[in-house]
């Protein structure tokens, strides 16, 4: 009988201590569950951390080369524009040829600005365009200047363009710095 109680008596302690333990070990495999999810999650955020960036990366070197480009457009344009001025002094007469030439400028800068649309925001758009439409207004000008009224009218225009690309390209170096 000693022995039925001291066997019960482990038994007991036993079942207590192996119901602590399995008690135990199902914390321990719930953890263990929970720190991998936990693990996974961070993995994925980590992932698309890494994707954002990648894509962010190629946003910014598009728009620096949408930026670059377009500036090379108004510099174009602008040395155009001042080579006009110093001609209209002069009462150099232009030839169609140029003519053309300013509405090339003109349709090209249209077109740039257009391809380009996801990297520029709005209102460099917006003025690049009115640029574009002053340089194709002056080109119809230049076609058809001959008296002395028309030729000031002109070198107003080309003063404007000079204005509105330096004001464009004020307005660029705000929005690349920020």
């Amino acid at each position: 009988m000693v022995w039925i109680n001291i066997f019960g008596f482990i038994l007991i302690l036993f079942c207590i201590f192996f119901k602590e333990y399995i008690q135990q070990k199902g914390k321990d495999i719930a953890t263990k569950e929970d720190i991998e999810e936990i693990t996974s999650k961070i993995e994925n955020v980590k992932q698309q951390i890494e994707l954002n960036g990648i894509k962010s990366e190629n946003l910014i070197r598009e728009k620096i080369r949408a930026f670059k480009g377009l500036l090379g457009l108004l510099n174009t344009i602008k040395i155009y524009c001042s080579r006009e001025l110093e001609e209209s002094e002069h009462a150099v007469p232009v030839t169609v040829l140029e003519n053309t030439s300013t509405f090339q400028k003109a349709v090209h800068l249209k077109e740039y600005v257009r391809i380009n649309t996801l990297f520029l925001n709005r209102e460099i758009c917006k003025s690049a365009i009115s640029v574009s439409h002053d340089v194709f207004m002056c080109g119809h000008m230049e076609m058809a200047s001959e008296t002395n009224s028309e030729i000031k009218k002109q070198k107003d225009i080309y003063c404007s363009i000079i204005q509105s690309i330096d004001e464009l390209i004020d307005k660029m170096k705000k929005d690349i710095y920020e």
